[in-house]
């Protein structure tokens, strides 16, 4: 007999709701309780980056629009589909760092009751077949959609029993655990790179520094024996080719293009059959830079690619550290990033990494840092690798377990394992 009913059910049956509030900004802070907006929405969890805050005397009076930790939030006001980082119906999990934040307007907490696994209620709305129902019942402008909450509850689809749907859940649940996993490490592998890199070459206390003089420069005192140069002393730099956005399509047996928008998501949708020189590859490692509008930084972790114009691709200069090349032009982009808040678009120049005034040890030390530092960035990058491909393969699951394609009613799995 099979697990799932053959009627269509209403989401509405299964589920309770809450919409975040509208917080006045002139209740804005730079401490207090975390205030979640939409636009700290990662793919499918939050970003702590860029979060502003209330007052505690305030935000007591708010308690009913705290989160917790595994609460599920649809994003009801975004972007249409092209632009899938703000997508508007998005489904996200709050992760344990906004653990009791607040939820602000435009988003709503979905509560599943006791008749549906809360597990298999989040994949179902991170579904293709949730996704296209609701773009297709949202409504607004040509650069901002909306969607209500009558055509959240409104969603039909065939549910299978609680045991399945904890199974279900389940499975799909262990990827996303190694993928949280794999990103945890990755943060631990930075903090690491940078506590080094400052204790050397923020601080000067570098192997050996108790021998050698301090002397004044035109950015203060520095190691005797150091110099100050530009991004192009330590890096490669190569902007991209400018292909015709007229033959980009979605067939990936064709050339991978890497354009702006994929730098933040370590991953091109984008393709071209355009003849280009072989310089302009991309590989595992390359440190690639956004020069239009907010200037993404990344360490491209994924397969050999080609640079689109505006894409800046940095390699370490003379075989030297790939740590310290990101770890030293990392922080200027940032800089440029701040300046440029509230703006209309900005642009980055190749001026501009020439502008750059960077403090460069002696190639000794550089060879010491690598030797130390940059095993770490290679983990980092087959980490990515490993969250991009258990993504993969967690995406092709979903639909095929969701819809019952895949029967997991014979798969030993433990039902003590939901978390959730």
């Amino acid at each position: 007999m099979s697990a799932y009913k053959h009627e269509e059910v209403l989401l509405d049956e299964y589920i309770d709701t809450l919409k975040g509030f509208a917080f006045k900004s002139q209740w804005y802070s730079e401490s207090g309780v975390p205030l979640v907006k939409v636009s700290d929405f990662s793919d499918d969890s939050i970003s702590i980056d860029n979060l502003i805050f209330i007052p505690e005397n305030i935000a007591k009076d708010f308690d009913k629009y705290r989160i917790q930790e595994n609460d599920i939030i649809i994003q009801t006001v975004g972007s249409w589909p092209r632009n899938p980082k703000s997508v508007v119906g998005k489904a996200i999990r709050v992760p344990h760092k906004c653990n009791k934040a607040l939820l602000n307007q435009n988003a709503v907490k979905i509560i599943p009751r006791s008749n549906i696994d809360g597990n298999f209620l989040f994949y179902l709305l991170r579904s293709k077949r949730f996704k296209d129902y609701i773009i297709n019942t949202a409504q607004g402008a040509a650069n901002q959609a909306s969607i209500t909450l009558e055509s959240i509850r409104n969603f039909k689809f065939i549910l299978p029993d609680l045991e399945t749907q904890r199974k279900i859940g389940i499975q799909i649940r262990r990827y996303d655990s190694f993928i949280e996993n794999n990103s945890r490490r990755i943060e631990i592998l930075e903090a690491m790179a940078k506590l080094i890199y400052d204790e050397w070459f923020v601080k000067f206390k570098f192997p050996g520094h108790e021998d050698v003089k301090m002397i004044e420069s035109d950015i203060g005192m520095i190691p005797q024996g150091w110099s100050i140069g530009s991004a192009y002393d330590v890096a490669n730099i190569l902007v991209g080719f400018p292909f015709k956005s007229k033959a980009f399509c979605e067939d990936s047996s064709l050339k991978p293009i890497v354009r702006i928008r994929d730098i933040p998501n370590n991953y091109t949708g984008t393709y071209s059959d355009e003849e280009v020189d072989e310089k302009y590859e991309i590989l595992s490692g390359d440190m690639l830079i956004g020069m239009d509008g907010i200037f993404h930084i990344c360490k491209w972790s994924n397969t050999k690619a080609y640079l689109n114009q505006r894409v800046a691709r940095l390699r370490p200069k003379n075989g030297h550290s790939k740590y310290f090349m990101f770890l030293s032009i990392k922080p200027k982009i940032e800089r440029l990033n701040e300046v440029i808040v509230g703006t209309t678009v900005q642009h980055l120049s190749q001026r501009d990494f020439d502008k750059m005034k960077l403090l460069i040890p002696p190639d000794s030390l550089l060879k010491e840092f690598k030797e130390i530092i940059d095993p770490l960035y290679d983990e980092e990058v087959m980490l990515k690798k490993q969250i991009f491909n258990l993504a993969k393969t967690r995406d092709l699951l979903l639909p095929k377990l969701i819809s019952g394609e895949l029967d997991v009613s014979k798969l030993d799995i433990k039902l003590s394992e939901v978390s959730a």
